[in-house]
């Protein structure tokens, strides 16, 4: 942690799945929430050692995601998100060392007086194109929904919790598209995309020139920043309290190429029902799947993004 924002609460944030073991086999996972408090150490440098320790239960350890905040409300600082998987069992122990320090923030009003150094001019004359950088600005509607304002992500859960979607070509577009039929979505890290009916209670507005990141698809405009949610909310008046549905209507697929669908299987006690190979993709179809497995007796795909396969047979 940097030394100028050490004198608040640092604590570790983990979300983690856990089997529900309800009487009729719900084969969907429980999504769990923890905070840790995490313990002040060693100052190196400009920077402070805080660590914590927690055990991930449930068997699904590999699916967990953790976040590091220091201090609350809107002014927090957190970078969140994170696989849990890409770090090892145990803390490592660091060897390296420099003198604590305080930490210079630069201040952007500082100038600089001109150079008087003069520099023999060439006479080669250099070709400039005259097409300037785009521009980003907040668009105050897309399709059916008006910009609200950049809001923070709720305090230990998301701000708008029903759905979610990241990848590189983020654009508001798409992510209105993702979340047709929910009242509100909004756009965060530039890259991510979240959908509900209701903000979450601890959510509060942030200034909007927070929500500072451009969108990966699209430069001319904003998604968001981190622990900052591009708002946008429905124009359209609800007549009831039911939920909106979506306008794509799901249904599972008999076949599949050379498949028959089989039914819906839990995993595999302390292993994989399909354990042999696999792969992840955001842009995830059956029929990627199927093509990708081509060979192999059977197929899965399972939390959306994930395709798993056994080897296929000796010939």
């Amino acid at each position: 942690m940097r030394n100028d924002i050490v004198d608040v609460p640092v604590n570790l944030g983990v979300s983690y799945l856990t089997p529900r073991g309800t009487a009729d086999g719900n084969p969907v996972p429980a999504l769990n929430e923890a905070t840790i408090a995490m313990t002040k150490g060693d100052c190196v440098g400009q920077y402070t050692f805080y660590s914590a320790s927690f055990t991930i239960p449930g068997g699904l350890s590999f699916n967990a995601r953790i976040s590091v905040t220091a201090g609350e409300g809107a002014s927090a600082y957190t970078d969140d998100f994170n696989k849990a998987s890409a770090l090892p069992g145990t803390c490592g122990v660091f060897t390296g060392g420099a003198t604590c320090s305080n930490v210079t923030i630069p201040s952007s009003t500082s100038s600089t007086a001109p150079s008087t150094t003069s520099v023999p001019t060439s006479s080669t004359s250099v070709a400039v194109s005259s097409t300037a950088a785009p521009t980003p600005a907040v668009k105050p509607v897309v399709g059916g929904y008006v910009f609200v304002d950049c809001w923070t992500e709720g305090t230990g859960a998301r701000a708008l919790g029903d759905a979610a979607f990241a990848y590189d070509g983020m654009t508001l577009e798409s992510c209105m598209t993702n979340c047709t039929g929910f009242d509100y979505w909004g756009t965060e890290y530039g890259r991510e995309c979240y959908c509900g009916n209701s903000l979450h209670s601890s959510s509060v507005e942030a200034p909007a020139a927070e929500c500072n990141m451009v969108c990966g698809g699209d430069p001319t405009e904003f998604c968001g920043a981190g622990n900052r949610i591009e708002l946008y909310s429905t124009t359209v008046t609800r007549t009831s309290t039911a939920v909106p549905s979506a306008t794509a209507t799901l249904a599972v697929k008999p076949t599949v190429g050379d498949y028959v669908f089989v039914g819906c299987q839990t995993e595999g006690t302390a292993g994989r029902a399909l354990s042999d190979k696999s792969y992840t993709d955001d842009a995830m179809t059956l029929e990627s799947c199927a093509a990708y497995c081509s060979g192999s007796t059977y197929f899965g795909t399972e939390y959306g993004r994930e395709c798993e396969f056994p080897d296929p047979p000796d010939p």
